[in-house]
């Protein structure tokens, strides 16, 4: 009978406990908005390393939110950090397509990538490596002409839209130069 009591008991004292244990993960969006604003303060201020850090906190708490990925590239390109700014501009273009300045970013991220291959590329002297390496330029390259073709959509000021297309036509000219002289 006393088993039997305490069983009862704890039964109905479990559903109590458990509840009162109900721990809430999800965070509001005032506290999402008020570590935003944070993070973009210290972007402002070009502390990119605490903004960076700022803001992969905001991806722990939501991964969903484009326009905090795309802040993040810039930090990360801010670093000097091409590689994670690729990957979090990537991210916030596939949260969402339409975030012009992310096709921007992301090109002029390529194109400094490819600057820097062609420097390291000057110094490399097995063949094999310099062939590697060119490719590699030739890859950023045609990355950054598509994204900021796709800037370029989206661009209504013609003045800009003309800056912009004569960096691709610039930009296909240094690869097509590239190309020849891997061959």
């Amino acid at each position: 009978a006393l088993k039997t009591a305490i069983f009862i008991v704890s039964i109905l004292i479990l559903p109590l406990f458990t509840a009162s244990c109900n721990i809430n993960f999800s965070v509001s969006n005032p506290d999402i908005g008020k570590l935003t604003a944070s993070a973009q303060k210290l972007l402002e201020a070009g502390d990119y390393k605490a903004a960076a850090a700022r803001l992969e906190s905001i991806n722990d708490l939501n991964p969903n939110l484009p326009e905090n990925h795309y802040n993040l590239g810039i930090a990360y390109y801010r670093m000097g950090e091409k590689e994670k700014a690729i990957e979090s501009m990537k991210k916030a273009l596939e949260l969402k397509s339409d975030l012009p300045d992310a096709y921007y970013t992301l090109a002029v991220t390529y194109e400094d990538t490819a600057i820097e291959k062609e420097a390291a590329l000057e110094e490399e002297k097995d063949a094999q490596k310099k062939a590697d390496i060119t490719n590699e330029i030739i890859e950023c390259y045609q990355k950054a002409q598509d994204n900021y073709a796709s800037y370029v959509k989206s661009v209504k000021d013609p003045q800009e839209r003309e800056k912009v297309l004569k960096r691709m036509n610039t930009l296909s000219e240094e690869e097509e130069k590239i190309q020849k002289e891997l061959q």
